[in-house]
């Protein structure tokens, strides 16, 4: 398991919706949250506050890595 534990594939599946319009090179939070968060819904699981911060800091990391 990594880091979002039974949540990677969920977690990844939203990070590429958020950046699959991507314009600009600007990652779009809404779609990426959204997404995760209806996934995890539509499966069953239960998504956190911990889950919220570690998406954060994942899209952080992506968009610094996009902006070098």
């Amino acid at each position: 398991m990594g880091l979002f534990g039974d949540k990677d594939a969920i977690v990844g599946a939203a990070l590429g919706a958020g950046n699959a319009f991507n314009k600009n090179k600007k990652t779009n939070r809404a779609a990426i949250y959204g997404s995760a968060m209806g996934e995890c819904i539509g499966s069953g699981k239960k998504w956190t506050v911990e889950d919220s911060i570690k998406l954060e800091g994942t899209i952080r990391a992506l968009d610094r890595r996009k902006n070098r």
